[in-house]
């Protein structure tokens, strides 16, 4: 059976989605949700996630919803990836920075997703100047935590 995976394509949520399906090489068919149309508002959308949001990803019977949690269902799907390592502390090391993605990064991106490409896309206005000043500072104070993700340290097998 084929997986099924609900999405906006241009939301970065449902483009996450299906990049790590894709990276994992998961066969899966993609059922589009119109936000133009209100398709996520509908009683067939509802019933697959009462918070009306995507993606959702629908496996036979199985239904979740949750962009971080569809991507540990599809890496757990393919462990010999390494997406989702089986060691404890270095699957944690992976979940840490889904929650700090979640939490910090995509409520900062989806500032100026929503004022530069959602506005133009449903013609809804013009960018806010107050908000992207609003994202720009919230990505300032995520510069440094994301920037100290990058460094090893210098005992690090990469650094030797």
């Amino acid at each position: 059976m084929t997986i099924k995976l609900h999405v906006f394509p241009m939301s970065p949520r449902g483009f996450k989605v299906l990049f790590a399906a894709e990276q994992l090489g998961i066969d899966y068919e993609m059922v589009f949700v119109d936000f133009g149309k209100q398709a996520q508002r509908g009683a067939g959308f509802t019933a697959l996630n009462p918070n009306q949001r995507m993606p959702v990803l629908e496996d036979g019977e199985y239904v979740l919803w949750e962009s971080n949690a569809i991507v540990q269902y599809l890496a757990s799907l393919k462990p010999e990836s390494g997406m989702l390592p089986s060691d404890l502390k270095a699957r944690m090391a992976a979940v840490k920075w889904q929650f700090w993605e979640s939490a910090h990064w995509d409520p900062a991106a989806a500032i100026f997703m929503f004022e530069n490409v959602v506005k133009a896309l449903f013609g809804i206005g013009a960018p806010d100047p107050a908000e992207l000043k609003r994202g720009t500072e919230l990505m300032a104070r995520l510069a440094p935590t994301s920037k100290a993700s990058f460094r090893r340290p210098a005992s690090s097998p990469a650094t030797r």
